[in-house]
């Protein structure tokens, strides 16, 4: 899948970002938004993230919209995002392993 300039220009930025711009946290499961803003670059790069592997992830946006960071490790902060990233990774597990076996 190839990426949209801003996706492309969002995802290079996350290799170098600018002190002090810790940005506003998204968490991203199976290419969906779980918790945080829904932005057009964070929606791009959870698909982008998806389609290379990455299923959980935390996305961090700057005030412009621009992803300026990733990790792949994210920091679950509420009950309501584990309970929905839990289903999500269950129902994405079941239908693997469907495929699978048919």
């Amino acid at each position: 899948m190839p990426l949209s300039p801003l996706a492309f220009r969002s995802l290079a930025a996350t290799a170098a970002p600018a002190d002090g711009d810790e940005g506003e946290p998204s968490l991203v499961v199976c290419g969906r938004v779980v918790s945080g803003k829904e932005r057009p670059a964070v929606l791009e790069a959870a698909a982008a993230l998806t389609a290379a592997g990455l299923e959980i992830a935390e996305l961090s946006t700057d005030a412009r919209g621009r992803v300026v960071g990733v990790w792949s490790q994210p920091d679950f902060r509420d009950g309501q995002a584990v309970e929905r990233s839990a289903a999500l990774l269950a129902h994405r597990y079941h239908d693997h392993l469907q495929r699978r076996c048919s």
